[in-house]
C-alpha cells in the first residue's frame, strides 16, 4: 500500500508514531500532548502495533521535570540535542544518575522510573515505546 507523503513539520511541535501495521509507517501526531488522556487515546489507535509502535518526539528541556515516567512497552532512546541534563532513573530503589551533555545519548531501561534535572536548558530527542506509559508525581 502506498502512503500519503506529508508536508514539512516541526518535529518540536509534532509527535510521530513509528507503527508496524501495514508494513513500516510513520504518522504525525499534531495533536499530541504527553497526558494521561492522550496516552491513552494513543494507546487504543495503535494498538495492533503492539510492543513495537514508538512514538518520536523533540522536546525543549528548560526546566527540571516534575514527574517520573516509565515506559513498560520497551526500552527508549534519549539523545540530548543541546545543553545539558542530568538524567535520573530509578534502579532498585535507589536513583542512578546519568549526566549528559549536548551529542550524548542514553537508554532508559524497560520499565524503569525516570526523570530529568535540567541545569543548562536545551532539547532533546526521545524514541519511546509509547504504549502503557506511566506517570507519576515527583516528589
Amino acid at each position: 500500500m502506498e502512503r500519503m507523503s506529508h508536508d514539512a513539520f516541526d518535529l518540536s511541535r509534532t509527535f510521530v508514531h513509528l507503527g508496524l501495521e501495514g508494513g513500516p509507517t510513520a504518522t504525525p501526531l499534531p495533536d499530541f500532548t504527553f497526558t494521561p488522556e492522550c496516552l491513552a487515546d494513543y494507546a487504543e489507535r495503535f494498538a495492533r502495533d503492539g510492543r513495537g509502535g514508538r512514538l518520536v518526539s523533540v522536546l525543549e528541556q528548560d526546566r527540571t521535570w516534575d514527574s517520573w515516567e516509565r515506559h513498560p512497552a520497551g526500552e527508549e532512546v534519549v539523545y540530548l540535542i543541546s545543553g545539558r541534563v542530568d538524567l535520573v532513573q530509578e534502579r532498585e530503589g535507589t536513583e542512578h544518575v546519568i549526566e549528559m551533555h549536548a551529542g550524548e545519548a542514553t537508554v532508559n531501561p524497560t520499565n524503569t522510573w525516570h526523570t530529568a534535572r535540567v541545569h543548562e536548558p536545551g532539547w532533546a530527542l526521545f524514541i519511546t515505546p509509547g504504549a502503557g506509559t506511566e506517570i507519576r508525581p515527583a516528589g
